[in-house]
């Protein structure tokens, strides 16, 4: 089985799709769709692997991870994929530029300053979030410790970070990073990771707008297109591989 987890806003559905077939790239919708179930699906092409997609949403997320923790008795093999986007979070699809301003309790400050701290707090929820994955996971030691799991930290929304990018690959891979130690606490669990890696990818180079075309981050330029079929060519040749390696399990 595959387990699709991650804070609200980062793209998990739209990921989940294209990966399992069930969309293009093309296909995918531009705007932010908040998710408020848990998604069960197949892979287009076999019956055989199932796909769970966990919405992000705090206490949806909390009974999420419970439902993975549920189906370790079941499983012998198990993608777990984290999605993050170095905390470029959709914001709720209507909320405008005075709402947001609003909302982050800022006086004086400008939507760009307002923005960056946004961000800030988005990266402490994704960090946080893999914690209570571990916990929520420990609920049942005894099955996860019987089942062999690879961890994979996808880093979407690539074409809003890539100038950052080291500080982007820093922050998720340094052992020392609170989100590093967030995964090492999910392998503990396990008893370990037959593997953990972290890829990145965009899934459609677009600016990240609040719903009345105010701008919190734009789209780094010189990312084009021919970035995007790239990492996803490289991201599909590794699907079929964990496909291939969770179908024996």
């Amino acid at each position: 089985m595959f387990g699709v987890v991650g804070v609200g806003g980062v793209g998990k559905s739209s990921f989940a799709r294209v990966i399992a077939g069930q969309a293009a790239l093309h296909e995918l919708p531009v705007e932010y769709e908040s998710d408020l179930t848990e998604e069960r699906s197949e892979f287009k092409d076999t019956q055989f692997l199932q796909l769970l997609t966990i919405a992000g949403q705090d206490t949806l997320a909390t009974r999420g991870h419970r439902s993975i923790a549920k189906e370790l008795r079941k499983l012998k093999r198990l993608v777990l994929i984290n999605i993050v986007s170095y905390g470029h979070s959709a914001p709720p699809r209507t909320m405008t530029a005075s709402q947001f301003l609003r909302f982050s309790g800022a006086t004086d400050d400008t939507l760009e300053t307002v923005a960056q701290d946004y961000f800030r707090k988005q990266r402490v929820q994704e960090e946080l979030h893999v914690h209570q994955l571990a916990r929520a996971l420990s609920a049942d030691a005894d099955a996860a410790r019987s089942t062999r799991v690879i961890f994979l930290t996808v880093i979407l929304k690539q074409d809003l970070w890539w100038h950052d990018r080291d500080a982007v690959f820093e922050h998720y891979t340094s052992t020392s990073s609170a989100y590093a130690k967030g995964v090492e606490a999910v392998g503990e669990v396990f008893g370990g990771f037959e593997m953990a890696e972290v890829i990145s990818l965009s899934l459609h180079p677009l600016n990240l707008m609040l719903a009345d075309g105010a701008v919190l981050k734009q789209t780094c330029a010189g990312y084009d297109r021919r970035a995007v079929e790239l990492n996803w060519i490289n991201t599909v040749s590794r699907f079929a591989e964990l496909r291939e390696w969770a179908s024996k399990g």
